[in-house]
């Protein structure tokens, strides 16, 4: 939703974005973590009701997934497009694969798959899954963000000093950015 949001606002205000990889959970397996473990079906349910209530605002319709894949190998993959100029096609490729596809972006063939269709190849992804200075900077990021509490994602840190945690409202968005202009 953190995408969707932020394209709404561009239309309407002029922003500069600025996209941060972070692993929320570096303890999910490499194979993913079978949501029915985690959550009931009643929660899964609900959870994916609210999304796509919300989501319709931003043309999204979210798929009820079984599994919460280990993104490490996708945050990699998004860090090193950041340096070719292929960052936002491929977002959005994982974006929708992941949330509206329901596709699994912790697997390497899906993720080769992906990156191709964002302009990316197979030798840029085994290049970023192998660079130790791409890991280092997904430590940094995850430090930094633990130093601003940011505790869920997606997190707005808004002219470094308005944080909004979470896809909040987007009246929400408008009035902080409304007030930045007026200060």
């Amino acid at each position: 939703m953190g995408k969707g949001i932020v394209d709404k606002l561009k239309d309407e205000f002029s922003i500069k974005e600025e996209w941060i990889s972070l692993e929320i959970h570096p303890e999910t397996p490499p194979q993913g973590r079978n949501l029915s473990q985690v959550y009931s079906e009643d929660t899964r349910r609900e959870l994916y009701k609210r999304l796509n209530e919300s989501g319709k605002d931003y043309g999204i319709k979210f798929s009820k997934r079984d599994i919460s894949s280990n993104s490490r190998l996708a945050l990699l993959l998004s860090e090193y497009a950041k340096a070719t100029g292929s960052f936002d096609t491929l977002h959005k490729t994982l974006f929708q694969a992941y949330f509206e596809d329901g596709r699994d972006i912790g697997d390497r063939e899906i993720l080769m798959q992906l990156a191709e269709k964002s302009g990316l190849s197979q030798k840029d992804c085994e290049q970023a899954w192998h660079d130790s200075d791409l890991e280092k900077r997904l430590l940094e990021n995850t430090a930094a963000a633990q130093q601003e509490n940011a505790t869920a994602v997606p997190t707005f840190i808004i002219n470094d000093k308005y944080q909004i945690i979470g896809a909040q409202p987007y009246k929400v968005f408008q009035d902080i950015i409304k007030k930045i202009e007026k200060e």
